[in-house]
């Protein structure tokens, strides 16, 4: 009795009843053709992906030293390369004074001392000297020397206040590469 109730009460309701069975239907049939089938294909993707990764890391690593070895050489060649002859020193220590004027600064006398470095068959220039003046001075000194075309290494850098006065004195040991 329940059960031709039950349809008795959807009778009316019959064409939405069946638009939605038939949706229903179509869904899962949807699901299970396509959705399941990619599902295999993307599973069949990751392993493949995986496999290509191993392989290609380990032939990364084999290549690896041989490769760092070139892009070091490569670069200690375009590194010599872009070094000033060594006839260009005195144009490079004019370069630091001319830096030490611009700020005002007091530096005692600069003299760069020539060195054969063996390994790379380059020249290396050091000087060391002190440079009087305001904090700020100082500061900018440094960023001036940093911006130089020229390749400036900075050895050692050390700063002291004199007691009882704005000044600071900076100890700097510069040196430079020439071919």
């Amino acid at each position: 009795m329940t059960v031709d109730r039950l349809l008795n009460a959807c009778s009316p309701y019959r064409f939405f009843w069946g638009t939605c069975c038939f949706l229903l239907i179509i869904n899962l049939a949807g699901y299970t053709l396509i959705i399941k089938n990619q599902q295999k294909d993307i599973l069949n993707f990751q392993n493949l992906y995986s496999a290509k990764r191993k392989e290609s890391v380990s032939l990364s690593k084999k290549n690896d030293s041989a490769v760092r070895y070139h892009q070091i050489k490569e670069s200690l060649t375009i590194f010599r390369d872009r070094l000033p002859a060594m006839e260009n020193i005195a144009d490079q220590v004019k370069q630091i004074k001319d830096i030490v004027n611009k700020h005002g600064l007091s530096a005692e006398k600069l003299i760069f001392k020539p060195d054969r470095e063996d390994v790379y068959n380059l020249w290396k220039y050091s000087a060391s000297f002190s440079v009087d003046g305001h904090y700020s001075k100082l500061k900018t000194f440094l960023a001036d020397i940093q911006n130089l075309r020229s390749i400036f290494c900075i050895d050692g850098l050390s700063m002291s206040r004199s007691n009882g006065t704005k000044h600071v004195k900076m100890r700097l040991s510069l040196s430079t590469y020439c071919k």
